[in-house]
This record gives C-alpha cells, sequence and structure tokens, in this order.
C-alpha cells in the first residue's frame, strides 16, 4: 500500500462547460496529500465501542443511536452516534450524525451532520456551495470541514453541516414554526413502490 503521506502524485485539470467542451489540460502538477497532523483544519475524534460500532454496521439503516465519545480540541463530550444519509450509508465512508448529550462543542446546537461526501472526489462541492449560498444572501446551513478519526483510525475530511431544525430557522431569521420538509430513504428506495 502507498503512504499518502509519503507519496508524490500527480495531476492536471480541464475544465468542462455545459455542453460537454472541454479546454485543455493544465500542466502536469506533482503534490504530496495533506499531512493530517500539520492541518489547520479542525479535528475530531469519535470513539465507539467495537460492539456497539459493530451493531451500526449489521444494520447500517437503523436510526437507533449508539453511546460514543466525541473529542474536538482536547475536549471529550457525551454523545450518541449513527450513520446518516440516504444511499451514502451503503457507500465504504460512511456519514455520521451525532446527538450530543449534555455540553455540546458546538452550542447552541446539540447535534452535527458529517457528511462523507463520498461521490465528489474533490470533497470541495458542499462546502463550497454553502459559501456560495452565503455570499449571495441564501443563509445555509453553517457547514466547515473537518477531519475525522473512528476509534483512532483516521477516516477522511467530512464536512460538519448544521441541522435544518427550529435553531437553525430562528438564526437564519425564519419562521421557526415553519414546516420544514426532507426526504428519507427506503430500503425499497422508491416511494412509488410502497
Amino acid at each position: 500500500t502507498l503512504d499518502p503521506s509519503t507519496t508524490d502524485w500527480e495531476y492536471q485539470i480541464k475544465a468542462v462547460d455545459i455542453y460537454g467542451r472541454e479546454s485543455l489540460p493544465s500542466a502536469i502538477t506533482t503534490i504530496r496529500p495533506l499531512d493530517v497532523q500539520a492541518s489547520d483544519l479542525p479535528v475530531y475524534n469519535l470513539e465507539i465501542s467495537t460492539e456497539n460500532l459493530a451493531r451500526l454496521q449489521a444494520d447500517i439503516w437503523t436510526y437507533d443511536e449508539v453511546p460514543a465519545t466525541v473529542s474536538i480540541d482536547g475536549r471529550q463530550y457525551a454523545a450518541e452516534v449513527r450513520f446518516r444519509g440516504h444511499v451514502g450509508r451503503e457507500y465504504p465512508k460512511k456519514s455520521w450524525k451525532i446527538i450530543f448529550r449534555g455540553e455540546s462543542p458546538i452550542a447552541p446546537r446539540d447535534r452535527m451532520n458529517l457528511r462523507a461526501q463520498y461521490e465528489d472526489a474533490s470533497l470541495l462541492r458542499g462546502q463550497l456551495t454553502s459559501w456560495i449560498y452565503d455570499a449571495v444572501g441564501i443563509r445555509p446551513p453553517h457547514s466547515r470541514q473537518v477531519l475525522l478519526f473512528v476509534n483512532g483510525d483516521y477516516a477522511g475530511l467530512f464536512n460538519d453541516f448544521e441541522q435544518v431544525d427550529a435553531r437553525y430557522m430562528a438564526r437564519t431569521g425564519r419562521d421557526a414554526n415553519a414546516s420544514v420538509y426532507g426526504t428519507r430513504w427506503t430500503k425499497l428506495g422508491n416511494w412509488g413502490d410502497i
């Protein structure tokens, strides 16, 4: 296996417009991937018992949380966790729902959504979209990129997105009592099949 912190990678960039026309490729650029320890990004450490992790992996579709501890900036917080998302639950890199029990490192929020963005090879689309929405005044949910470790193993770069709930509605000046609709994926995958 290659060690990404000591292996050089080469890449080129091409632009593609909405009509499928491609630009000429850029010059080849050599990079060495991010050294996690030297990063300025926040580091989240999720500690979950082997039994509870196995329980989640045995039923990726469960909405039942299991106990865990989240460490951020050297402080530990009691939490309950589960996988989140729809078809993304089937990917090797899972998104997480974390609900803090007691003190929260992101108060007044008490939960975070760590999105794996598995289908986005750039790992930038979610964050870029949030920045663009904010720049044009749409008031998106708070988001930031974080590095996640699960039981001491590096899990990757994730986007921490604010839960769209009454707190979000109030923070953004929207009616906190307004109806907010979302979709829920089923094992059938298609509501028309129900």
